[in-house]
């Protein structure tokens, strides 16, 4: 079940921010004026990941763990 937070800013404007988590999933949050509309847009969302449509699930540790073996010797790649 996704969460909906109410935020009023200092000149008193309101805005509502839903936010969908789903384990295996990335966090989704998206913010609007009206709570309605953010009401509509979790339940698609919530949907859309129970139809499978979302194609970007975050991968489990033992994916990460095979990375991080695998890449043990050489020198990890800098960001920035």
């Amino acid at each position: 079940m996704g969460t909906i937070s109410k935020h009023v800013a200092k000149n008193g404007d309101v805005t509502y921010q839903g936010e969908v988590r789903r384990k295996g999933f990335p966090t989704q949050s998206k913010t609007f004026v009206e709570k309605k509309d953010c009401e509509k847009w979790i339940r698609a969302a919530e949907a859309a990941l129970d139809r499978g449509e979302v194609s970007d699930p975050i991968e489990g540790p033992e994916a990460a763990r095979g990375r991080i073996k695998h890449s043990r010797g050489r020198s990890a790649p800098v960001s920035g």
